[in-house]
């Protein structure tokens, strides 16, 4: 997983470092858990603001005991991170559940200071796991680190060490008649769209062969993203992540990219790579271009022509006194 954060972040050398103030750590609803219960905990971290010490990346890896606990979800719906280059999926989680470990990594563009000035409140979510607490489970549990390295945004990508908190749950043996789902009410409460995405077609001859291909990308801020679907003309929906090779090598289809959270919600975004739609929509840019450039000059000439009456009234009327 270095060699991803080291694509991500352009990393030549790295010099372990410490920010007073920083901490990533573990923090849930509740501390005490019935057998069967399925519960969120999420991953944060805690930092002073401050520009000089702005971050852009982070890699963590977390443990849990699988014999008490097993991950059920990886959620990245409220993370601060939005470029990721390392984070499980359903694919993972068994291998996960054996190994009681989690890693990720992911990147803030323009750097992470303490707080993000497009948020209303101050968010400090990583990401959020779902566990379920098995039935047998009689012992404590301990969320806790292996691993966790934070890269400031300093232009060197430096290495930060931050202080790591864990946290403890407490195993109630005895089991609930009706079993808590914490993350099912959240899956049951979204009903918003992942948010609003652009598709976009590209060729470059150093990537897929020369073949054309399109990039999309989204966040959702409830349950989290879960995967996208792509439809070529009348074809069918297929599963599929980006960057994306057309198998419409000719760009005569119309394209759909579907975007689909955890609860099923999903927001559909349209390409239409034929030329002769490329070009029309060209046209129509220049069009709108070239009548407003002319506009902006109808307006101007009259405007002047107007001001030059006035001085010249003005001019008049000093006369006549």
């Amino acid at each position: 997983m270095k060699l991803l954060i080291f694509t991500l972040i352009s990393l030549l050398f790295i010099i372990p470092a410490r920010v007073e103030g920083m901490t990533v750590f573990w923090e849930a609803q509740r501390e005490g858990y019935n057998p069967g219960d399925e519960f969120v905990a999420e991953i944060k971290i805690a930092k002073e603001y401050d520009e000089d010490s702005c971050i852009n990346a982070v890699e963590i890896t977390t443990t849990f005991p699988s014999d008490v606990v097993e991950m059920v979800d990886f959620s990245r719906g409220s993370s601060i991170l939005s470029l990721w280059v390392d984070f499980p999926d359903e694919g993972d989680i068994s291998s996960i559940n054996e190994e009681g470990a989690v890693s990720f990594a992911g990147g803030v563009p323009g750097g992470y200071c303490g707080a993000l000035p497009t948020r209303e409140e101050e968010d400090h979510t990583l990401a959020r796991i779902t566990f379920e607490v098995y039935d047998e489970a009689r012992e404590s549990a301990r969320l806790d680190f292996s691993e966790a390295a934070a890269f400031l945004h300093d232009g060197q990508a430096t290495e930060i060490v931050p202080d790591l908190e864990g946290l403890s749950l407490e195993i109630i043996e005895e089991k609930r008649e009706e079993a808590v789902e914490e993350w099912q009410k959240e899956l049951e409460a979204d009903t918003t769209l992942p948010e609003p995405f652009d598709v976009k077609l590209s060729q470059n001859p150093d990537f897929f062969e020369g073949k054309y291909f399109i990039v999309f990308s989204t966040t959702d801020k409830q349950t989290g993203l879960d995967y996208y679907e792509v439809k070529e003309g009348d074809g069918p929906w297929r599963k599929v992540d980006s960057p994306y090779i057309l198998e419409d090598q000719e760009l005569t289809k119309k394209i759909y990219v579907k975007a689909i959270d955890k609860a099923g919600n999903g927001r559909i975004s349209t390409l239409d790579p034929r030329p002769e739609t490329r070009f029309a929509d060209f046209a129509i840019r220049t069009i709108k271009i070239i009548m407003g450039a002319v506009l902006i000059i109808i307006i101007y000439v009259a405007w002047r022509k107007i001001r030059l009456k006035l001085i010249e009234k003005r001019k008049r009327k000093n006369k006549a006194e």
